[in-house]
Order: C-alpha cells, then sequence, then structure tokens
C-alpha cells in the first residue's frame, strides 16, 4: 500500500487539512512532493491524522524476466522491472507466464533524499491486459 493523500484534523480548530503525495513512479507529470508527514497546521497547533478519510493505493514492483529455454546456452536471463498500481496488484505470481504492454520510463535511482544520474528503467503499467500462455 502507498500513501497517496493524507487527511488531517485538528482539534484546536476543527479544520481539516490534507496533503496529497507524489513519487516517482506517480502516473501523469506531477513533480515528486516531499514525502514529510504533516503534524502541525501552519499556525502550529498539533493534527491528527484521519487514517479512514485518508487515501491509499495498492503498489507492487515485480521483475519480468526472459524465459531460460528460449536463451542461447551460456547467456544469462535479462530481467525488467515492472511496477504495478490499483486493480493489477497480485495478479501474476512468481513462474507465471505473461505477455504486457506497458509505459517505458526511466526512474532515478533516490539518494539520501534527491535523485542520482544513473537511472532504473522500469515498466509502468497504467492500463494493461495481461495474456497467461497457456503452455
Amino acid at each position: 500500500m502507498k500513501l497517496a493523500k493524507s487527511v488531517h484534523y485538528c482539534e484546536k480548530t476543527g479544520n481539516f487539512c490534507s496533503k496529497e503525495y507524489h513519487d516517482s513512479t506517480s502516473i501523469g507529470n506531477q513533480i515528486p512532493s516531499s514525502s514529510g508527514y504533516p503534524t502541525e497546521d501552519e499556525n502550529g497547533n498539533p493534527l491528527t491524522t484521519e487514517y479512514g478519510y485518508s487515501v491509499y493505493r495498492d503498489h507492487q514492483t515485480i521483475c519480468l524476466q526472459e524465459m531460460p529455454e528460449k536463451m542461447p546456452p551460456g547467456l544469462l536471463t535479462r530481467s525488467v522491472d515492472i511496477i504495478l498500481d490499483d486493480d493489477l496488484v497480485d495478479k501474476v505470481k512468481p513462474g507465471d507466464r505473461i505477455q504486457l504492454a506497458g509505459c517505458y520510463r526511466a526512474i532515478g535511482k533516490p539518494t539520501q533524499g534527491s535523485t542520482s544520474a544513473t537511472f532504473k528503467y522500469v515498466y509502468y503499467l497504467i492500463i494493461i491486459l495481461f495474456f497467461f500462455l497457456i503452455c
């Protein structure tokens, strides 16, 4: 599960506030937001998190590997990470043979709160149909 939006309540003022969270795997072109979790409002009043009103997203990363039987002898199989969100989470299990279509995206590896010049390449699946190969 990944936090998409947190909702907070201030008992002193009776107001609600919220914060949306975006990272490099979020859909769209949003700039990644800070991962800081609000504990006070702008006036320094303490906030209580309303977990029932907060929004969470299912999120999973899987590793897709070439079929070893299709590789020439002596070569290692290649693999790529796949990011699954929402209803695609837990649709495949290790060993399943699938075909997929998605967006290939380069994501900077995070280092101490910033991104570095080295990139990790992933397929980001937004709307995908999984085709299980029947052998």
